[in-house]
């Protein structure tokens, strides 16, 4: 068994492997992060090889437009090859190389798998949250209605000549259980989830009122998979429905560069998004523990 540091010849085999022992990812969210290092200001990624195969993957990073300090860790490993204590041996890796400034680190658990659960739990990892899986066919969409006033601004990547109006519309929706425990997100943070060049399609789109943002949805495409990363309305502006309008147009964007399913992830208790997600079709298809490792803060 060999550890060494992911070469990009490996990437097709590692993404692969996250996604046959990670139900919890989708194409989407993983190839980015694997194969653009620009989405990262820090990242180390591992691969565990035996007879010339990839067993065990673990990938670190400090995602671009995330809070200081904050990083992400992922280590999967081959059901043939678990218990033998590779997984530990490539969180031991990836443990060395986290700078000293590092408040933080966020992972993921299917939380049908209880034996992973209990290993990060091991490695000092606490549960913070649950999120709820759910999935969308996109196939037979119907028409969207908007009201009197209110128009859609399809943006994919972001732009507006009222960028600072955006960005305060999208801090006040940000009252989703999520931000207490992962932060802020911003434009920024959005955008660095696909680069200019990588596979992944951004899909967006801000819901105006009388010319003021209101609401926004964004995802990603790879091939025919949707992620849709997030939906949220200004809590001023709640009750007329926004959410759901905002989400069928971003649903109709992703349905027009090729995607024929949505997936989201949205916390247990946020009662709000997942009364949106049920008017609109999805359904559940599974749940994922989110994890956290604090960090003592140097002085």
């Amino acid at each position: 068994m060999r550890i060494h540091p992911t070469t990009p010849g490996e990437y097709d085999d590692v993404i692969d492997l996250s996604l046959r022992c990670c139900p919890q990812y989708t194409r989407p969210l993983v190839e980015g992060p694997v194969r653009d290092p620009s989405l990262s200001e820090d990242r180390t990624m591992l691969t565990a090889s035996a007879d010339g195969r990839a067993v065990g993957f673990a990938i670190q990073l400090h995602l671009v437009g995330t809070p200081a300090g904050q990083y992400v860790t992922v280590v999967v490993v081959d059901p043939d090859h678990r218990g033998q204590g590779l997984g530990a041996r490539l969180h031991a890796a990836l443990a060395d190389q986290l700078p000293a400034q590092v408040t933080a680190a966020m992972a993921q658990v299917d939380d049908a798998d209880e034996q992973a659960l209990a290993v990060a739990q091991h490695w000092g990892y606490q549960v913070m949250q649950r999120s709820i899986t759910s999935q969308l066919d996109l196939v037979d969409l119907p028409a969207v209605e908007l009201p009197e006033g209110v128009t859609v601004q399809p943006s994919p990547r972001l732009s507006f000549d009222d960028e600072a109006a955006v960005e305060a519309m999208y801090d006040a929706s940000q009252t989703n259980p999520e931000r207490e425990h992962a932060g802020v997100s911003t434009l920024a943070t959005l955008r660095a989830y696909a680069s200019a060049e990588g596979a992944e399609r951004p899909v967006a789109v801000v819901v105006r009122d009388h010319g003021r943002p209101v609401a926004l949805s964004y995802g990603i495409v790879h091939g025919d998979v949707a992620q849709v990363v997030y939906t949220g309305v200004d809590p001023a502006h709640r009750g007329r429905a926004l959410g759901a309008l905002a989400k069928a147009c971003l649903h109709a964007q992703a349905a027009a560069v090729g995607a024929t399913v949505a997936i989201t992830n949205n916390e247990e208790h946020n009662v709000g998004i997942r009364h949106v997600n049920d008017t609109l079709g999805y359904r559940r298809t599974s749940g994922v523990y989110w994890l956290r490792k604090d960090f003592p803060v140097s002085s």
